[in-house]
């Protein structure tokens, strides 16, 4: 078994409020023929017009469709937790110094000044895998994730560029690449470079885990909860885990030529913080490594407590390892939450609650005669005999399809902008569409002598296709 996304039209609009974006929505499906009786969710992105409660389209299509809960793309709450987490003052000038540089680095003659530096850098230690620098995206997240781990990469090429840069007869260059080189060897920055990578490090896994069609929502929170689970024993171990990281700060120091000092205190605390210490690494822990972990941590949880809320009654259907070891029945708590998605999911289920309590303490007893336990809703799906555990079976399959994020929805964009180009910006929604679903759906063999007769017999055409 498998989840599929399938692109479907672009469908223009021209009213942007919450009860068109509907309205243009249930029509355009309506109109392919899906009987909408069937809609089970509703993802979307964080936006007012998208996700209000009160006149967002998520709220007008729950008003008629009450089986079809909202759940907002996990993707884009994982793009905000990060963008929020960003804003400590040491981390956003950090970011903003890399995005700068890769403006600055960002054509032709420059390209190939670091270029340059790349290949002279291959002939010593370490030798980069990649020879360019990657944009810092607001809105393709895996983007940034890689643009600080492709700087951190290519920082003692980007140093020496701008060392190059600097010294050329243009007073614009030269004046801008001697400020960037200012910025970068900072002790600042090195450090937060450091904190950022080591933290994205982590969260990377599940940026790419966020944005597979297999994931659902339960192997999405699971993977969620590691991250946190790591970010926590980071966070206890600060002193441990931050060393590793001052460490490796000060051997990027040493190669460019910088030494790590402690910064001007201010007379009073008001824009920054002021440490009475003496100690350069116990400054950055505290200044830079534990408010960016902390507010990363505050970001996630918050950000994925909608999630959370909506799967505490399907986790009856996934028991875990511990609490089948303790005993290979449902408890009282799991009954009660099996009874909740029951009345929810009455027009599925079909039956009572007794006899799906009946088929809990079964599939309990299945699960726990297994030697691979089922980690997410797809598995459990496989497992479950359709026959002999009907109300499971359904749960399970509403479970695994349930909306977890709009990566292929982005995704849709990019093919439009390949077909829909300055040369083709005349052609029509019947011709966009129709070259879209050719671009997206490949893998589908195509007739040509069957679209070419198609074609004969629709209108006259100034070729005869007839021949």
């Amino acid at each position: 078994m498998c989840v599929r996304e399938d692109f479907l039209q672009f469908v223009p609009v021209y009213n942007l409020t919450g009860k068109n974006l509907a309205n243009v929505l249930t029509e355009s499906l309506e109109g392919y023929g899906i009987n909408l009786q069937y809609l089970r969710g509703q993802g979307y992105d964080g936006a007012a017009a998208m996700s209000g409660r009160f006149k967002g389209v998520q709220s007008h299509i729950s008003k008629e469709y009450p089986n079809a809960p909202y759940v907002h793309c996990a993707a884009h709450s994982l793009n905000l937790a990060v963008s929020g987490s960003c804003n400590e003052r040491p981390i956003k000038n950090c970011m903003g110094t890399i995005e700068s540089v890769y403006s600055f680095l960002n054509t032709a003659k420059r390209q190939a000044v670091l270029k340059e530096s790349v290949e002279t850098m291959k002939a010593g230690s370490p030798k980069p895998r990649v020879e360019k620098l990657k944009q810092l995206c607001h809105t393709r997240w895996i983007a940034r994730h890689d643009s600080v781990l492709t700087f951190l990469e290519l920082l003692l090429p980007v140093v020496d560029s701008l060392e190059s840069i600097s010294e050329w007869e243009d007073r614009v260059s030269a004046t801008n690449a001697s400020q960037l080189l200012c910025a970068i060897r900072h002790s600042e920055f090195i450090v937060s470079l450091h904190v950022i990578a080591e933290v994205f490090s982590k969260s990377l896994p599940l940026c790419r885990d966020l944005q597979k069609e297999a994931t659902d929502l339960a192997a999405a929170m699971s993977s969620a909860q590691i991250l946190v689970q790591a970010l926590v024993e980071m966070r206890s171990k600060a002193d441990i885990d931050f060393n590793d990281i001052f460490l490796r700060a000060t051997k990027t120091c040493d190669a460019i030529g910088v030494t790590i000092n402690l910064p001007r205190l201010a007379g009073r605390q008001a824009q920054r913080c002021n440490v009475q210490t003496n100690s350069p690494e116990e400054f950055f822990r505290i200044a830079v490594f534990l408010p960016f972990v902390d507010h990363f941590l505050s970001e996630l949880n918050s950000r994925f407590l909608s999630h959370k809320t909506l799967l505490t009654s399907f986790m009856c259907l996934l028991p875990s390892e511990e609490s089948l070891k303790v005993s290979a029945r449902p408890s009282r708590e799991q009954l009660t939450q099996l009874e909740t998605l029951v009345d929810k999911y009455s027009f599925d289920v079909g039956t009572h609650h007794l006899g799906a309590k009946g088929e809990l303490e079964i599939w309990y007893r299945v699960v726990s005669q297994l030697e691979n336990k089922p980690k997410n809703a797809l598995e459990a799906l496989i497992r479950c005999d359709p026959i002999d555990l009907p109300s499971i079976h359904t749960l399970l399959k509403l479970l695994a399809t349930l909306p977890v994020s709009t990566s292929s929805s982005e995704r849709s964009f990019s093919t439009m902008k390949r077909i829909k180009t300055y040369l083709r910006n005349t052609m029509g929604q019947d011709r966009l569409n129709g070259l879209a679903l050719l671009n997206i759906h490949r893998e589908i063999s195509i007739n040509t002598d069957e679209i070419l007769s198609r074609l004969a017999e629709e209108a006259p055409r100034r070729i005869n296709l007839r021949i």
